[in-house]
């Protein structure tokens, strides 16, 4: 069983680590909002060449579908079709939205 959190802490993993090589990716996280809540999900958004991609590999086994490398896409509205698309137990996306990480988890 995953312990609570786990997509925090990959997200924040990858953002630390994009944001401190030399290659400009400007890694932020994105709050995935789920209608089913109370559990909600968190992803990295970073950009490569005026692009938009999600990396998430912190989905739980019953998400796990969500796991991947997302892009090319020009916005965070325009990931919306990728989970709003998979049918998953307790999870339908309500919205995403571009958030500070640190600030956020101490919220939710």
């Amino acid at each position: 069983m995953l312990k609570k959190r786990v997509c925090y802490n990959a997200t924040n993993f990858t953002i630390d680590a994009f944001n401190c090589s030399k290659l400009g990716y400007n890694a932020n996280a994105a709050y995935i909002k789920n209608r089913l809540g109370p559990f909600h999900h968190w992803v990295a958004a970073f950009t490569e060449n005026g692009k938009f991609y999600i990396l998430d590999y912190g989905a739980s086994m019953k998400w796990s579908r969500m796991n991947d490398i997302h892009g090319l896409y020009e916005s965070l509205n325009d990931h919306e079709r990728f989970p709003s698309s998979l049918i998953m137990e307790e999870f339908i996306l309500e919205y995403a939205v571009h958030r500070g990480f640190y600030e956020k988890l101490r919220e939710h």
